[in-house]
């Protein structure tokens, strides 16, 4: 119950997903969507928490192109938190189900990247649409993404 009252950090962490896998009709668009985050925030100085199924070799490229550090946890990160002997300060990400553990345990501020509908597979779509509807509902700073320029 005292989790939220340890001390902070100066780092965001950047909670992975798999969306570039298994949520975008187009998987090249990822990168798009990591640039507009990228002038949005400075990724060089953010922690990156992978998703347990991105591949290494994805994130290694990312870590070169932005110079984020990748971080893959041992334990879930919502038993690193508990763990850990400080808190980030601030997370982001495009959408994770570890969020809302994550508001419940340390009220942090939050931001989501919200991915626009037109980039989601159309089964998906849907579900993802209530799924950045709750989070607004629940706080969290919501940044509207713009869909990229299709080649």
């Amino acid at each position: 119950s005292r989790i939220g009252e340890k001390p902070r950090t100066d780092e965001v962490w950047f909670i992975g997903s798999d969306i570039r896998r298994e949520v975008l009709a187009r998987r090249e668009d990822y990168d798009a969507f990591l640039e507009q985050v990228h002038r949005r925030i400075d990724l060089s100085k953010v922690v990156y928490i992978p998703h347990r199924k991105e591949p290494d070799d994805y994130l290694a490229e990312m870590s070169r192109r932005y110079g984020m550090e990748i971080r893959r946890l041992e334990a879930i990160l919502e038993l690193e938190l508990v763990n850990a002997p400080t808190l980030p300060k601030a997370f982001v990400s495009f959408t994770s189900s570890a969020l809302d553990t994550i508001d419940i345990l340390i009220k942090p501020p939050i931001t989501v990247f919200r991915i626009p509908p037109a980039a989601i597979r159309d089964t998906l779509r849907e579900k993802y649409n209530e799924v950045y509807d709750a989070m607004a509902r629940k706080g969290f700073d919501i940044v509207n993404l713009d869909m990229p320029a299709t080649a």
